[in-house]
Order: structure tokens, then C-alpha cells, then sequence
């Protein structure tokens, strides 16, 4: 093969590796609050404990917390699904005594925290998700698959992505589920899943290239 050719073919790998580059997105998961936080960056803790009274975001009603909102789908289990200031009622939602966030989700209704900002990280400590046979997914609204949340009776779960996203939607997987969460945690990357993606004016330089080189081979050959 002529040299040109071999260029040629380097130059349209390249934009191929480019474009499929660009169309990655990649989410890690984790159960430990440790290991989470020694990926990201800067990060903010939510807990809840500046709310002094119970706040119900059931049946589609929502409630700001400050750089998020809290809103839910279900129209039942209206002592599940609010901000709730412990007083014993269901015991297996309390996570550490101080107030905490609660929900019911099925097939057909969800849960969402949306931030005010894009963020890449966002974990929390959870009690009694997908335990007891159900399970819960997430759907960060990237369009990829639906991260699935362990059985966790009570412990911490977060995730990472290298792609900016602004809304976590939660739903069983099937029946219901119903839990609760505390000590939100989200923010940044310490070091982003890097995918060094050139701009637009990069990738039709190398397409440029690749047609001056075809161009300076047929001329040699006349």
C-alpha cells in the first residue's frame, strides 16, 4: 500500500476513535462513602437537619432543599414519602436519629432529586432499598442503562459519571419499593474519566489532511 493510502487510513481511525469517544458515557458505582470520596473533588453534604418539621412531596409535590428539589410521583404511603423529622414511627427508615428523606416508588411512579446544577457525583446513605426480594434502578436521563441500587437494609451507596447530569429518577423494578436516604453527598471529580475529544475543527483538519493526501498521490502518479 502507498504511503498516502497508510495516512489516509490512520486519518479515518482516528475520526472514528473520535466520534465514538465523544459518544461514551461512563457511570462507576459505589458502596463505600471512603472510596467515593476519594474520586471526586469538591463535594457538598446535605442532611436535613436544619428542617424542623415533616415536608411531603407525595402525589407530584415537591419540596427545594436548597440546591436540589425533592419530588415524587406516588399517590399512597403518604407518611413515606417526605422529609422526616424521627419520631419512631417506622423505625427501619431511621438512619442516624436526625432527619432524613423518604420514598415509596412502583413500575408506574418515581422518585427524583433534581439539582439546580449539573453535577458528576452524587452518593448517600440508604435504608432498607431494594432489600426483601425488590429493587430499585436509577436513571441519571444520560440515556444509558438503568444503574441498579444493591440490597442495602442500611449503608451507603453513590456513583460517579464522566458526564454531567442534573436529575437522579428512582423506580422499583417491579411491585414497589420503599426507603429512605440521608447525608446527601454530590459534586465533582477529583480526576474525570478523561476522554480527550478534540473540537469540531480538529476533526475536519484530519479529514482535510486525509484529501490533501490523496490529492498529492494522484498527482505523482501522472
Amino acid at each position: 500500500m502507498r504511503p498516502y493510502g497508510v495516512l489516509l487510513l490512520a486519518t479515518i481511525a482516528i475520526g472514528g476513535a473520535i466520534a465514538t469517544e465523544a459518544a461514551e458515557a461512563a457511570v462507576i458505582t459505589y458502596t463505600d462513602r471512603a472510596a467515593f470520596q476519594a474520586a471526586t473533588g469538591t463535594t457538598k453534604i446535605e442532611t436535613f437537619n436544619s428542617f424542623e418539621r415533616d415536608l411531603s412531596y407525595w402525589s407530584g409535590g415537591t419540596v427545594d432543599v436548597g440546591d436540589f428539589t425533592l419530588s415524587g410521583s406516588a399517590t399512597s404511603h403518604i407518611q413515606w414519602n417526605r422529609i422526616d423529622v424521627p419520631r419512631g414511627e417506622i423505625p427501619s427508615l431511621d438512619i442516624d436519629g436526625t432527619p432524613f428523606a423518604s420514598t415509596v416508588t412502583g413500575t408506574s411512579t418515581s422518585f427524583t432529586i433534581k439539582f439546580d446544577s449539573e453535577i458528576f457525583a452524587f452518593g448517600a446513605d440508604f435504608a432498607t432499598i431494594s432489600d426483601d426480594g425488590r429493587t430499585t434502578h436509577i436513571d441519571l436521563g444520560l440515556g444509558l442503562p438503568q444503574i441498579d441500587v444493591p440490597d442495602l437494609q442500611s449503608g451507603f451507596f453513590g456513583l460517579t459519571s464522566n458526564t454531567a447530569f442534573s436529575s437522579l429518577t428512582f423506580a422499583a423494578n417491579s411491585n414497589y419499593d420503599g426507603w429512605s436516604f440521608d447525608n446527601v453527598e454530590y459534586g465533582n471529580l477529583r480526576a474525570p474519566i478523561s476522554h480527550s475529544v478534540p473540537e469540531p475543527t480538529s476533526v475536519l483538519s484530519l479529514l482535510a489532511l486525509g484529501s490533501l493526501l490523496i490529492g498529492g498521490g494522484a498527482l505523482k502518479r501522472k
